[in-house]
């Protein structure tokens, strides 16, 4: 089972449409959960990102494989994902579980409870952005691990 989870819902009406197809596709290679949490609420900052962390804390599985996406983390090009997804597939680690902070970026308790960290850009983007690239970027690496065309 391969799960992802995100604060918040995505507001933007055309990005949500676009994490919808990816998740419809990525649904066609293996079992496939998002799980929204409620975000930080109030003002952004320390406290905020601690209350998210408390509840992405509270609803990670036990045993769970967790790769925290963060600036800080391992880039990786698509190629090098499609790799490290087959080996952590293939691993029999149960289940593999993405985390996405919210505006603030995750709580030290989630990046603390993380095997690895993943970071997509050296570029800022938006948390909703973020969403929608990690995705395809799954997507990509379940193609070219079948062979297909979509990633020419």
């Amino acid at each position: 089972m391969l799960r992802v989870f995100w604060a918040g819902r995505t507001r933007d009406l055309h990005l949500a449409a676009l994490a919808d197809r990816y998740i419809e596709r990525i649904r066609h290679y293996v079992p496939f959960r998002l799980e929204e949490i409620a975000g930080g609420g109030g003002r952004p900052g320390q406290e905020t990102t601690t209350r998210e962390g408390e509840r992405f804390m509270s609803r990670l599985p036990e045993g769970a494989w967790v790769v925290a996406l963060d600036e800080a983390g391992r880039q990786r090009t698509s190629q090098d994902m499609a790799r490290w997804l087959e080996r952590r597939l293939a691993a029999g680690t149960g289940e593999l579980a993405f985390v996405l902070g919210g505006h603030d970026g995750l709580s030290p308790a989630v990046k603390e409870r993380a095997r690895e960290m993943l970071s997509l850009s050296k570029m800022t983007l938006t948390h909703e952005m973020v969403r929608v690239v990690f995705l395809e970027q799954l997507y990509r690496a379940f193609t070219i691990l079948r062979g297909e065309s979509y990633h020419h």
